[in-house]
């Protein structure tokens, strides 16, 4: 008998994206819709009341659409296998989260065939599925690879203590946990760098983790 799962449910995720191998769909955004289900034994965070215990939804849903705004996929099968290995991936350093132990995940484009049906991809995966691609950069900066097509790609990136990393211009950088100095300022968890020219630069006694989406690296 399969063991019992909690869950943590967001139903009807909604935001635009380019998405698509359309011409049509890669010169404009369209709507996209999401259902994310994530497995997380919920007892510690029922007992004790602290957020650390389970996973914050309201970032979550942040980061799934960053990944989907700023990846330009042509597949939303890519997108969904970015988005999986992410919420399945092992806490960072500074995370502050349970951790999930399975997904379901449903992505729709409800509009790309004007009302004649609604085409979608569910996934199902586990933990044990998420082997993530680790890549070492210069300054001891580990990339570990969600996805990545000919095109686009989604990355977490950890910079350790006392070091810098320098991103390069094609991707788009959002903190997932610590405090990282950018340009002079210290950036916060959820802050998004469209664009990111400068060094990534962590103060911290902990590595830190940010998502960077966009072209391969």
């Amino acid at each position: 008998m399969e063991p019992s799962v909690d869950w943590i449910v967001l139903n009807r995720l909604c935001f635009d994206a380019i998405v698509g191998v359309l011409a049509r769909e890669q010169a404009a955004p369209q709507p996209l819709e999401l259902e994310v289900k994530l497995g997380v034994d919920l007892d510690a965070a029922g007992a004790s009341g602290r957020l650390d215990q389970s996973v914050d939804y309201a970032a979550v849903a942040d980061q799934v659409r960053f990944i989907a705004q700023h990846g330009r996929w042509r597949l939303i099968e890519s997108l969904g296998t970015a988005v999986a290995r992410l919420l399945l991936a092992a806490p960072g350093a500074q995370e502050g989260r349970a951790q999930v132990t399975r997904i379901e995940l449903r992505i729709a484009k409800p509009t790309i065939l004007d009302g004649l049906a609604v085409p979608q991809i569910v996934l199902r995966r586990t933990a044990e599925w998420c082997r993530l691609p680790r890549r070492s950069m210069p300054s001891r900066t580990t990339l570990e690879v969600l996805e990545a097509t000919p095109l686009s790609a989604a990355y977490r990136v950890h910079v350790d203590p006392g070091t810098s990393w320098q991103p390069p211009p094609q991707v788009a950088l959002k903190v997932v946990a610590g405090r990282p100095r950018y340009d002079g300022r210290v950036l916060q968890p959820g802050d998004e760098l469209a664009r990111a020219a400068g060094l990534v630069e962590n103060h911290q006694k902990a590595a830190v983790t940010l998502l960077a989406v966009g072209a391969p690296i």
